[in-house]
């Protein structure tokens, strides 16, 4: 969206209507060379100049600003910032304030909503938690998350011995993407059943077979 200002309702913005025009007319030149696609947002303008916003809808159809790039026709200004132009002349220059994800609590919330709280593995604070049904099996747990960790994976080692009427608050209410949980079975080797969220589905697997 190509957000300009409203030259009928001037007094929200700073700046003469010949900076505006200007402004402006720079941004609409470069979107056309670009062949960028864009609507016009009269009256959507910071008050120190226009913007150019990606827009996006959230999971409940409200549009929010994702990213923005704006043009500051005031801040050089105010801090005497000026250059020498090919002419020789001096003059003041425009600043261009740009972010590639907006702040950072609302690029978290869109992402927390957009998934329900149940992060990518890639972005998730804990990607694996290990629990285990019995004492037998801590030694075995440990020696996961040490493995787990030294490739590099963020780790969460749960040592209470979680009761199998559990097994599904500990594993699907916290939204940790993979969950192992030790099965100790005589003279056979542990290994560990994992439950995965998104398919929110059980599986045994061989030791670091995933």
């Amino acid at each position: 969206r190509f957000s300009q200002w409203d030259p009928n309702n001037t007094a929200k913005y700073e700046g003469t209507a010949e900076q505006w025009d200007e402004a402006q007319s720079l941004m609409e030149k470069i979107l056309k060379k670009l062949d960028v696609p864009y609507s016009v947002g009269i009256d959507e303008a910071a008050f120190y100049g226009p913007k150019l916003d990606i827009q996006i809808k959230n999971v409940f159809g409200k549009e929010d600003t994702l990213i923005t790039i704006q043009i500051d026709m005031l801040l050089a200004k105010k801090f005497g910032m000026e250059y020498v132009d090919a002419d020789g002349q001096k003059k003041m220059p425009y600043i261009i304030h740009r972010t590639s994800l907006g702040c950072y609590e609302r690029t978290l919330a869109l992402l927390i909503e957009k998934y329900a709280g149940a992060l990518p593995t890639w972005m998730a604070p804990t990607q694996v938690k290990i629990l285990t049904v019995t004492e037998k099996g801590d030694d075995w747990a440990r020696e996961v998350e040490r493995e787990l960790f030294s490739r590099g994976m963020r780790v969460e080692l749960d040592l209470s011995v979680v009761k199998a009427i559990f097994y599904s608050k500990s594993i699907f209410l916290p939204k940790i993407y993979f969950t192992f949980f030790t099965m100790i079975a005589p003279l056979c080797p542990p290994k560990p059943n994992v439950a995965d969220i998104a398919a929110s589905m059980l599986a045994s697997i061989p030791l670091f077979g995933v």
